[in-house]
């Protein structure tokens, strides 16, 4: 008895369309899922996307800080790879740092996956890292509120890599990232580098 082989003959009608149907065939598999393959066309490839600026070379720029209160500052130090990176003090119970990155365009219903390097330089728990969809009007899609935030928390103070996927909701057009450390963190310092976003498979 032939055996059934799973091969990617994901061809377009045309050339070499009969050819992948008559070797198929030979294999054991049957015409409708040959022709579900071909109908489901090749598979979305992951795409990098462009963060205005995601390791800080070019200091804040494509970064909005308003409303940090001065807790996000450049520093050598705080470089994972490069020249410098971006450190946040938390020095006041009063209000946490915050801060975006530029929003790029987003698709509902896509898969996006936001990494980054951090470490904890001084205290322990208190800042996060959200990725947020919002829809054209500016609107968050993803909040607390609706029990449906994308967040990653830094903890421990030796440099490593962190990551959060997330779906784009309904209704998503944009995609951001945001740093912010929350209210209680006072006496909280932490450094972070080297963003990255990328758009997976549909």
């Amino acid at each position: 008895m032939r055996r059934s082989v799973a091969r990617s003959y994901v061809t377009p009608r045309g050339k070499g369309y009969h050819f992948a149907m008559r070797t198929f065939l030979s294999l054991g598999a049957s015409a409708a899922t040959l022709s579900l393959l071909l109908a489901a066309g090749p598979a979305t490839k992951p795409a990098a996307m462009k963060l205005v600026n995601p390791s800080f070379e070019d200091g804040l720029t494509g970064w909005d800080n308003k409303g940090d209160n001065g807790m996000s500052v450049l520093s050598a130090e705080a470089a994972k790879d490069g020249k410098q990176g971006v450190r946040v003090t938390d020095d006041t119970d009063a209000s946490g740092s915050s801060l975006y990155s530029a929003p790029l365009p987003a698709k509902a219903g896509t898969t996006y996956s936001l990494t980054f390097q951090s470490r904890v330089v001084e205290g322990e728990r208190g800042m996060t890292v959200y990725l947020q969809f919002l829809d054209v009007d500016g609107k968050l899609l993803t909040r607390r509120a609706d029990n449906n935030e994308i967040t990653v928390s830094v903890r421990g103070s030796e440099w490593k890599p962190y990551s959060v996927n997330g779906v784009a909701p309904e209704n998503a057009t944009r995609v951001r990232i945001w740093i912010h450390t929350s209210s209680g963190a006072k006496g909280l310092k932490v450094d972070l580098d080297d963003f990255k976003l990328v758009e997976l498979a549909h």
